[in-house]
């Protein structure tokens, strides 16, 4: 069911709830990122299972309404796949790219700055990395978070293993995003976004 099978009224209106629980799931999702910033051995794993639990968070927030794409690349899967029109793959971008904004002038304005902040957030290649090592590495847990994504809205799984809560979707993305930022912070990249 495409969104304009609907009355206008209700379809602005659904549009804007989409909206706002798209720039609120992108905006709990990159917060921790941009919180945890002190370097230790233990980064990695604080900071993936702080985004694994913000994505947790944002997708059982905002998957009734907007199906919690919270990604772009989830978004740009979804249309791919014709669960969505490209102007609604636009809309969906603006409002997450909003909410990732957001979150991290929130962010910045939390954490007092220190002397080594210069770059919080952004994502670079540890000096020993290539560019193409870098680039294998997000190719691989972008990778793994559109399989997940996708094995979880396939509506042809068993019943007790398809998306019939937002639970069951919510839980194998959080696993993703641990894991993904654990390696790409690890093995890569000092990355906010890990995919």
């Amino acid at each position: 069911m495409f969104l304009e099978n609907v009355p206008w009224q209700s379809y602005v209106w659904l549009l804007v709830r989409i909206f706002v629980a798209e720039v609120i799931g992108s905006g709990i999702f990159v917060l921790p990122g941009i919180l945890i910033s002190t370097p230790t051995q233990y980064e990695p794993l604080v900071k993936g299972i702080a985004m694994g639990g913000g994505l947790y968070v944002a997708i059982w927030i905002t998957y009734p309404t907007s199906g919690a794409h919270i990604n772009p690349i989830i978004s740009l899967v979804a249309f791919l796949f014709r669960n969505i029109k490209l102007q609604h793959l636009v809309f969906y971008w603006i409002a997450q790219l909003i909410g990732a904004l957001l979150s991290t002038l929130i962010g910045l304005s939390i954490v007092p700055s220190g002397g080594n902040e210069t770059f919080r957030g952004m994502t670079f290649p540890h000096p020993e990395v290539s560019e193409r090592q870098a680039f294998l590495v997000e190719t691989f847990t972008t990778s793994v978070l559109v399989i997940v994504y996708l094995a979880t809205i396939d509506l042809r799984r068993p019943e007790n293993w398809g998306l019939n809560t937002g639970l069951n979707m919510a839980l194998p993305l959080m696993f993703t995003v641990i894991g993904n930022a654990i390696v790409a912070v690890i093995d890569i990249t000092v990355s906010q976004y890990p995919s």
